[in-house]
């Protein structure tokens, strides 16, 4: 599994009693709510590692999320994001095994009808690949790894700890444009060096541009928002929330009333 160009995802699936065993058990809506006769507990572990072109693997991380899903779309929109927008994961690929988990979880659920909740482990193996030419510094230099990702609590994920309360909420964090680096040459276009981590962009990073249009690796500037609302570069205030007395105004003028409401802009 794998077709965009030095990148190839493998995974297995499983069911682990043990799961249950480390989350606490969700209030679970009954089984006519949800139109189905049990829920699935996916537990997602996620390697990442570097293959050179003599076939030696570097690991170069982990992370590990759950999900609690009562059924296939449910899944699609807890998971689908994080594949194809973190592990570079083309549509087809991450359409493919999010069915492949579901298939693998109605089957079990076939299997076991007296268990309320079905625990599937989906292992995920992120491999950044060397290619014919490439110097191996290179690779490693655009290899997906858990530092160059967005914080898992900025997904919609079921069991996961929640976002830090920060000057800059995470539906904020979420919205920031981004442009994923496919070449050295749109790298360098994009931006010279991140001012936060003094890494240049390289292919497979993902790049954002604040309000005052200093960009940045987007892992970096989440990571700096949720400590900061200011630019680590000029300063600027990235991002504010305040009565708009202005528009107060204009009601106030076109209603003839003695009384408002301020109304709160995310800017």
């Amino acid at each position: 599994m794998g077709s965009r160009f030095g990148y190839a995802y493998r995974h297995e699936l499983w069911m682990d009693d043990e799961i249950m065993e480390r989350y606490a058990p969700p209030a679970y809506p009954s089984r006519s709510a949800t139109g189905h006769s049990q829920w699935i507990w996916y537990e997602f572990r996620t390697k990442f590692v570097v293959e050179d072109e003599e076939g030696t693997r570097t690991a170069l991380g982990s992370e590990m999320f759950n999900a609690c899903c009562f059924s296939d779309m449910h899944l699609l929109f807890v998971m689908g994001g994080r594949l194809w927008d973190e592990y570079w994961m083309t549509l087809d690929e991450a359409q493919t095994l999010c069915l492949s988990a579901m298939e693998f979880a109605r089957e079990r659920e076939a299997f076991h009808p007296t268990l309320a909740v079905v625990p599937v482990v989906v292992e995920i193996e992120v491999c950044t690949v060397q290619q014919a030419g490439e110097a191996i510094t290179a690779t490693f230099d655009r290899a997906i790894q858990p530092d160059r990702l967005r914080p898992i609590s900025l997904h919609i994920v079921e069991g996961t700890e929640p976002c830090p309360v920060g000057p800059v909420p995470s539906s904020y964090l979420r919205r920031l444009p981004k442009i994923r680096v496919e070449s050295v040459e749109q790298g360098w276009d994009l931006m010279d060096v991140c001012g936060i981590c003094s890494r240049g962009a390289t292919v497979g990073d993902r790049v954002t541009h604040l309000k005052c249009n200093h960009a940045f690796h987007l892992h970096c500037a989440v990571k700096w928002l949720m400590g900061s609302k200011f630019c680590p570069s000029c300063n600027a205030q990235e991002y504010n929330r305040w009565p708009r007395s202005d528009k107060t105004n204009i009601v106030l003028e076109k209603s003839g009333s003695t009384t408002c409401s301020l109304t709160y802009l995310d800017l």
